[in-house]
């Protein structure tokens, strides 16, 4: 039994650094990549640009700009990791630092949480914390790569196990000036983090009533008052901008985002699982042996604290998921809290059977198997855009100057440091609110009737061909189910058929070699497009 224990320990820890050297690799391809590697990247640095220029990030719609729902703390991060000229590479820093410094806390975390001074139970420990940046590092394909791009995801799991690191840093720590740092930097960064996605904002009382559970009324105070200073101070910089509605994009816009029809359920059980049933044995087991059975005792037990903060992630995460235009990086998140939750119980439990630790060690590979990618595919992509990138760059600055590229209007000032549009996705999260889709709509009808641009590059060249035939669909559907977002769509689709009044199809040999270029090496990499040029 312990050899055969022994066996399946270091060969998840064999396939732990080779996940490892997997990630370790992709951004070595993927760093100097200066072309759009996943969506959103071009709305960071529209927010990243308009803070460099004082203005605000969540202005009304406009044919420049359309805010999205995110919270400002990564453009301002980015911001200031910025020196030179704008770039995808220099807004990615943020993400890339974030992981780095989120792995390091990971290996840790089996013995910071346990408290662990024995030096052979230490390296017991750093083996399961292998395994658990393993575990976190399958998980890249899983994001959609996006874990080392300019989007929120990797800040955000740097803020949680941050949260989690300095918490129990604080509870273990003998020296009181030390925890009392621990217990400074745990509200600041629990107060940063519903300035990455607003609805972890439910976590802050969580944390404060553990807090007050382990500490006095004075240190649990302090903290509170730490992470009330840090969220004022944000506040009050956005609500000092003119025209900036933070509250509402932050707030008030996500709750209007309906849930989606669809079932994600083979998805969650892909992802969630292994864990989540392994942490159910680990949890009944821990708690008949290690536990005593009264609800307060319960409570102020070291892992109450992270038991609680993963069910609640869990929750959010699932609800998030459904949401209309999530994907699947929503249960990223959970799926991280629920393996430090089952690292946590192996390190933390006294009396753990050999047989219990196979049980866990054979969770842990179907996880990896569950989530397994091939990324040799991925590979040969990012080669490949490493030697296209000038070609790309050049073509497209080439081409005439009014452009708007409906998934990635920004490139064009980052590459060719011309005029920018709204970003396609900007409409799809304002669908909801009339008052915010009126002026967009306004606007961008009057640049199509006036020819405002001189080509319209489009990946819905299917929804164009059938303009009429969807917008009819779509007024009868509102006309049955009247509602905004409804309404909104039939809008969209009417500008549909409007583009088709003064715009035309530029056939495939009718395009410049400029154009030609562009559209080969982009349709290599991104959904295929096409471009219309006004009608005569």
């Amino acid at each position: 039994m312990a050899q055969f224990k022994k066996a399946f320990e270091w060969l998840l820890i064999a396939i732990s650094c080779f996940t490892i050297g997997i990630l370790v690799y992709s951004f070595y391809l993927r760093f100097s990549i200066n072309m759009p590697l996943g969506a959103y990247e071009d709305y960071f640095g529209q927010m990243v640009d308009r803070l460099r220029q004082g203005k605000p990030l969540y202005s009304h719609p406009t044919l420049e700009y359309i805010p999205l729902i995110y919270a400002p703390l990564y453009a301002y991060l980015s911001s200031l990791f910025i020196w030179g000229d704008l770039s995808y590479t220099s807004m990615r820093w943020v993400s890339q630092i974030s992981l780095f410094i989120s792995i390091v806390l990971l290996f840790q975390m089996p013995n910071i949480i346990s408290g662990e001074k024995d030096s052979k139970k230490k390296i017991s420990n750093y083996k399961l914390g292998i395994v658990l940046c393993g575990l976190l590092t399958a998980s890249y394909p899983l994001s959609g790569y996006w874990l080392d791009l300019a989007k929120v995801d990797s800040l955000l799991i740097l803020l949680l196990t941050g949260i989690i690191f300095f918490y129990y840093q604080a509870w273990n720590e003998i020296n009181a000036t030390k925890c009392n740092i621990y217990l400074l930097l745990l509200g600041i960064s629990s107060a940063l983090l519903p300035f990455v996605k607003q609805n972890f904002l439910i976590l802050l009382p969580i944390l404060i009533f553990f807090l007050f559970l382990k500490y006095n009324i004075k240190k649990t105070m302090a903290v509170l008052l730490i992470q009330i200073s840090v969220i004022s101070l944000i506040v009050i910089r956005e609500l000092l901008i003119p025209d900036n509605h933070f509250f509402y994009y932050i707030f008030v816009l996500p709750g209007l985002h309906p849930f989606t029809e669809k079932g994600f359920f083979l998805e969650l059980i892909r992802v969630l699982a292994p864990v989540s049933l392994l942490a159910g044995i680990l949890i009944y087991s821990y708690s008949i042996t290690e536990m005593k059975k009264d609800f307060r005792a319960i409570l102020k037990h070291k892992l109450s604290f992270l038991f609680i903060l993963a069910v609640t992630v869990f929750i959010l995460g699932f609800v998030a998921r459904f949401k209309q235009g999530a994907v699947v990086n929503s249960l990223l998140y959970p799926y991280i809290l629920l393996l430090i939750l089952n690292f946590a119980i192996l390190a933390e439990f006294k009396s753990l059977s050999a047989r219990l630790q196979i049980t866990s060690f054979l969770f842990f590979l179907i996880q990896f198997l569950t989530i397994w990618h091939n990324p040799m595919n991925d590979f040969q992509i990012w080669k490949s855009m490493q030697s296209d990138q000038v070609v790309y760059k050049d073509s497209f600055c080439k081409m005439p100057k009014q452009i708007y590229l409906e998934d990635f209007s920004f490139q064009r000032k980052l590459f060719c440091q011309q005029e920018d549009f709204f970003i396609n996705y900007g409409v799809i999260d304002i669908m909801s609110s009339e008052r915010l889709m009126k002026p967009i709509i306004e606007v961008y009808s009057d640049a199509l009737r006036q020819k405002h641009f001189q080509r319209i590059i489009t990946a819905n060249f299917e929804a164009l061909q059938n303009a009429d035939f969807l917008y009819t669909s779509t007024q009868a559907h509102y006309l049955k189910k009247p509602n905004v977002r409804n309404h909104s769509f039939m809008k969209v689709m009417e500008m549909k058929v409007l583009q088709n009044q003064h715009y035309v199809l530029i056939q495939k040999e009718e395009l410049s070699e400029n154009e030609s270029i562009f559209v080969n090496i982009h349709n290599k990499y991104y959904r295929p497009v096409q471009l219309y040029r006004p009608k005569d």
